[in-house]
C-alpha cells in the first residue's frame, strides 16, 4: 500500500511537473505570436469567431470595474482596416483564427489607423481634474463612432468639434473630451456620469444609439439585466491554465468558419435600400423603454447642472430599425434640447456625392422606356482606380444575377449591355426584372467563375424597385469598386463623414445658452487684456 502511495504521488507530481512545463512552453509560444504582431484587425477587440487565445491578451478592451468594458489606460495600437476588396475569402479565416495569424498580400496595401489611450482609458489627451475659469469644457459620450473607429484621431468627430470651436471664437480656450468607448451604451453613460460630473464639463455630447438599438426595438416590458452565470470549480480550476485554452481552441477551431460566415451574411442580406427612407420603429412602446429613461435621466442629470446639452443619433441609415432615433427625439422634445441626427447626414451626404461623381463622368441620363410589366435595372461600378486589367462581375439575390454566384455575370464598358460610355471605367449592365422589392448585390473582379474570390467588400448593397419603376429603365448609382460613399466599413462613417457629424454638432452647440454667455463674457472681459473675437 506504500509503494503504490508513493507510486501515485510520484505520477502525480510528474504529471504536475508536465503541466508546468507545458504552460510555460504555451505562454512562451503566446509571447512571441504577441511580439511578431504589429497590425490587429479590430474585430480582434469585439470577438464574433474563434481566435488564438493569446490574441485576446492584446485586446485594448478589458473589464473595469466600475465602468464595465473599456479601454486600457495608456495603451497604443495599430489597426489595419480590412473593409474592402477581398482577394480570396479562405484567406481571411487566416487572418483571425490560425495560431498565428498573417496578413494575405492583397490586403497589405491597405492603410492603418492608431488608437492611443490616456491614463483615463479614452482616446484624448490628458485631462486635468481642474478646469480653468477661462476653459469652455466639451464631454463627448457614446460608442466607437464617437472614439473614431477606422481614422486617426485628427480625423474624429470631438477632433472637427474642437477645431470648429477654436476658428470660431478664436479668443476662447476649448478642450473637447472624448469619452467614447467602443460597444459603449447607455449604460456605459451611467456608469460615467459621476466622473464627467467631476470634471465640471460646460456643454455634453451624448451619443449613445447604435448599440442600444436590438434591445429597444425587442423590449415590450421594463429589461432586467441578466445576473452573471456563476463560475464552475473546474472553470475556476481551468480559467488562468493557458495549456486548457490552447486545447479548446485546437477543439472548437474551423478553418473554413470565418468564410462560412461572411458568405452567409452576404446571401442573407437585410437592412434599408439605400434609396428608401430609413425603416421606422416596430416597437410601440418604445417611449416606454430603458434606453429611453436611462437617456432622459443623463439629460436631467446634465441640465440640473446648468450644462448644455446636444444629443447625436449615431447610425447608419440603412439600420433595419431607428428605434433609438425616436426615444432620443422624444427626449429631446421633451427637454427642448437639440438633436442631431447623424443618420440623415449621412444619407443626403452619400446621394450628393453620387450625383458630383456622376456629372463629373458625364453620366447622369436617365429614363427610357421599357416592356409595360417589367423595370431595367442598369448596374453601374467605376473600375477606374482597379486598373485597366481588372475585369468586374456582377451577383445578387435575383435569378438574373445568378443568385450570388460569383465571377460568373459580367459587366460591359463597351458601350453595349446598358453601358452609357465605351471605355471610360465604368462597367455597366442591363438586367430586367419583373418583380418589385429589394436587390441585394455585389460586385466581384475574381478571375475564378464560381469561386468567393475578388469581393468587392463584405457589405453588399441594396436597392428597391418601386411599383413607379414599372415600365422604366432605372440607373443605379454610380458604384465606386470596393468603397461605400461616406463610409469606412459596413457600420461607421469615413473622414469625410466624421467631418460631417462634427460641423451638424458645432451648430447645434453654437446656439446654445453657456457657450452663448461664455463668448459674450470674453468680448467683455479681455477687451483690454486679450485679443477680441
Amino acid at each position: 500500500m506504500r509503494r503504490l502511495a508513493v507510486f501515485l504521488g510520484l505520477l502525480a507530481a510528474a504529471a504536475l511537473v508536465l503541466v508546468v512545463l507545458a504552460e510555460c512552453g504555451v505562454r512562451g509560444l503566446y509571447a512571441y505570436a504577441m511580439r511578431r504582431t504589429e497590425r490587429f484587425p479590430l474585430l480582434y477587440e469585439r470577438v464574433y469567431w474563434d481566435v488564438p487565445p493569446w490574441a485576446r491578451y492584446m485586446s485594448i478592451l478589458y473589464a473595469d470595474r466600475d465602468l464595465g468594458l473599456w479601454m486600457r489606460p495608456n495603451t497604443t495600437r495599430t489597426y489595419i482596416n480590412l473593409f474592402g476588396p477581398i482577394g480570396d475569402l479562405r484567406d481571411v479565416d487566416q487572418m483571425f483564427s490560425a495560431l498565428f495569424p498573417a496578413i494575405p498580400a492583397w490586403a497589405e496595401s491597405r492603410g492603418v489607423w492608431h488608437l492611443a489611450t490616456n491614463s483615463l482609458g479614452i482616446r484624448n489627451d490628458e485631462v486635468s481634474a481642474e478646469k480653468s475659469p477661462s476653459t469652455f469644457r466639451v464631454a463627448v459620450l457614446g460608442d466607437s463612432w464617437t472614439v473614431g473607429i477606422n481614422v486617426e484621431r485628427e480625423e474624429t468627430y470631438p477632433a472637427a468639434l474642437q477645431r470648429l470651436l477654436e476658428h470660431e471664437f478664436p479668443a476662447g480656450r476649448f478642450e473637447v473630451i472624448n469619452f467614447g468607448m467602443i460597444g459603449a451604451t447607455s449604460d456605459t453613460g451611467k456608469r460615467l456620469l459621476p466622473r464627467v460630473l467631476g470634471l465640471r464639463p460646460d456643454a455634453i455630447v451624448l451619443a449613445y444609439a447604435q448599440n442600444d438599438e436590438a434591445q429597444v426595438r425587442e423590449e415590450k416590458v421594463r429589461w432586467a439585466a441578466i445576473p452573471p452565470v456563476p463560475r464552475t470549480l473546474w472553470g475556476r480550476l481551468t480559467g488562468n491554465l493557458e495549456v486548457y485554452k490552447l486545447l479548446e481552441y485546437w477543439r472548437a477551431h474551423r478553418p473554413d468558419a470565418i468564410a462560412a460566415t461572411v458568405r452567409r451574411s452576404v446571401t442573407r442580406a437585410g437592412g434599408g435600400a439605400s434609396n428608401d427612407p430609413p425603416a421606422g420603429c416596430p416597437n410601440p412602446a418604445v417611449n416606454a423603454t430603458r434606453y429611453r429613461e436611462t437617456i432622459d435621466a443623463l439629460v436631467g442629470a446634465f441640465l440640473g447642472r446648468r450644462i448644455d446639452v446636444v444629443l447625436l443619433y449615431n447610425n447608419v441609415p440603412e439600420f433595419a430599425s431607428h428605434c433609438t432615433l425616436r426615444a432620443m427625439g422624444d427626449v429631446a422634445a421633451a427637454r427642448k434640447v437639440p438633436l442631431v441626427d447623424a443618420s440623415a447626414l449621412l444619407a443626403d451626404g452619400a446621394r450628393a456625392v453620387e450625383q458630383e461623381r456622376e456629372r463629373e463622368l458625364g453620366l447622369t441620363a436617365r429614363g427610357g422606356d421599357e416592356a409595360p410589366d417589367a423595370v431595367s435595372v442598369v448596374f453601374r461600378v467605376d473600375m477606374s482606380a482597379e486598373g485597366k486589367d481588372r475585369k468586374p462581375y456582377v451577383m445578387g439575390n435575383r435569378p438574373g444575377l445568378v443568385t450570388f454566384t460569383p465571377n460568373l455575370m459580367d459587366l460591359f464598358d463597351d458601350g453595349t449591355h446598358g453601358d452609357q460610355v465605351a471605355g471610360d471605367g465604368v462597367w455597366s449592365r442591363a438586367f430586367r426584372f419583373d418583380r418589385l422589392g429589394n436587390i441585394v448585390y455585389l460586385y466581384t473582379d475574381g478571375d475564378r467563375p464560381d469561386e468567393w474570390t475578388g469581393l468587392e467588400s463584405y457589405r453588399p448593397r441594396v436597392f428597391a424597385i418601386h411599383r413607379t419603376d414599372v415600365g422604366k429603365r432605372v440607373y443605379l448609382p454610380v458604384a465606386r469598386f470596393g468603397r461605400h460613399d461616406l463610409r469606412s466599413d459596413g457600420s461607421h462613417p469615413d473622414a469625410r463623414g466624421y467631418a460631417m457629424i462634427g460641423r451638424a454638432v458645432f451648430e447645434a452647440l453654437k446656439d446654445s445658452r453657456r457657450l452663448g454667455g461664455y463668448v459674450a463674457g470674453h468680448r467683455e472681459g479681455v477687451a483690454h487684456a486679450g485679443p477680441r473675437w
